[in-house]
């Protein structure tokens, strides 16, 4: 059976998610995109990481502003919401996509980043198999979508605070992998909110940069064009 959900219509935002067995992902992923496209997106935003590490928290304190307590379900194939963020005097739209962390559904989670303008890459601050994982899942996003921009996500600030010595993962060390592959680096709680808003706001202002770089070097190229093709008519004329 598979679960369909629609949420927070309130802010046009749209949250989608469903369980379903193995034999049903594809069908389930299929409703996800066709949900996705009635709605109005910008940039896909892809979440990434080992189970457990906090991915569907991280999207419910920044969408929901909202701290999930009680028991936990592993997220299943995917969700999907749509979130307008204000940049300058623009809105961008952000197609924001919950993966399953389980290796059991890897397979799955690379339709769900294919096409995405920005990888989200989550490791839990209190397990260090997590950062390696994440660094299995930039691999993935270079190999299969190489203009994708990636953000290391720690996750579970708050625990770190309240004992560093749960700290299993070194901050110099996701510091330095991150200058190596030119990323982003945020340190986040979803229990507290602490860097959420900063870390969307990020991608939000980064592919409106990239965008608006991109308009203007075809805008650039178009009038180039427009020069040579006078010059060419002057010269024939």
């Amino acid at each position: 059976m598979t679960e369909f959900q629609n949420k927070n219509r309130h802010d046009q935002s749209s949250f989608s998610a469903y369980r379903s067995t193995p034999l049903l992902l594809l069908l389930s992923y299929l409703i996800l995109v066709l949900c996705s496209m009635t709605m109005r997106v910008d940039a896909k935003v892809v979440m990434l990481g080992k189970e457990s590490v906090g991915k569907t928290s991280l999207v419910e304190r920044y969408v929901h502003h909202r701290f999930l307590v009680g028991p936990y379900q592993n997220t299943i194939g995917a969700a999907f919401i749509a979130k307008p963020i204000q940049v300058g005097d623009k809105v961008v739209t952000l197609g924001i996509w919950d993966t399953a962390g389980s290796e059991r559904y890897e397979a799955m989670s690379r339709i769900y980043y294919r096409g995405a303008r920005a990888a989200i890459v989550c490791y839990d601050l209190t397990d260090t198999s997590s950062f390696q994982r994440a660094k299995f899942w930039v691999k993935e996003v270079q190999n299969c979508e190489e203009h994708c921009k990636i953000y290391l996500c720690g996750t579970k600030i708050d625990l770190i605070e309240s004992d560093r010595g749960l700290r299993q993962v070194d901050y110099h060390d996701v510091q330095d992998f991150a200058d190596e592959i030119g990323a982003q680096h945020f340190e986040t709680s979803s229990k507290t909110g602490n860097n959420v808003d900063e870390l969307f706001q990020k991608v939000a202002e980064d592919f409106n940069s990239i965008s608006f770089q991109f308009m203007t070097e075809e805008t650039s190229i178009d009038l180039g064009q427009k020069k040579d093709s006078y010059f060419y008519s002057c010269c024939h004329n």
